[in-house]
């Protein structure tokens, strides 16, 4: 069953930002006070990261910004220039090469890999998509 957004996280799903999949857009994969947030470009990246500030500021709450990070997945993940950093409550998000989230890693060295465990986690239901 999806989850509830409440207060200005719910921008994150009007937005439009997000990668396309079976003709859906999704922009974030989100349990309990676990969240990934999903974009084809830095500056969409961005503007989600503001969003997710911006509920924060609002609810009184706190970006876990030591264990925040960022991915880049695709042929251009490497591709010189560097894309500009991702901030996070004035924070810089390091770039890594591999992360686990909700279970399940996810590697550069294999991204047909990272596209198949998106896609069988979404057959299967994951707890909330927004």
């Amino acid at each position: 069953m999806p989850g509830t957004c409440i207060g200005n996280l719910g921008n994150l799903k009007t937005s439009g930002y997000g990668c396309r999949l079976y003709g859906e857009i999704y922009g974030c994969i989100f349990y309990a006070d676990d969240m990934m947030l999903l974009s084809r470009f830095t500056n969409a990246m961005q503007f989600m990261l503001k969003i997710c500030d911006d509920f924060a500021i609002d609810y009184d709450l706190k970006s876990s910004t030591e264990n925040s990070v960022a991915m880049r997945i695709g042929a251009r993940h490497n591709v010189m220039p560097i894309c500009e950093p991702l901030k996070l409550a004035g924070k810089e998000l390091q770039f890594v090469q591999s992360l686990k989230n909700l279970g399940v890693s996810y590697s550069l060295q294999n991204t047909s890999s990272v596209q198949s465990q998106w896609r069988n986690a979404t057959i299967r239901g994951p707890p909330s998509l927004v």
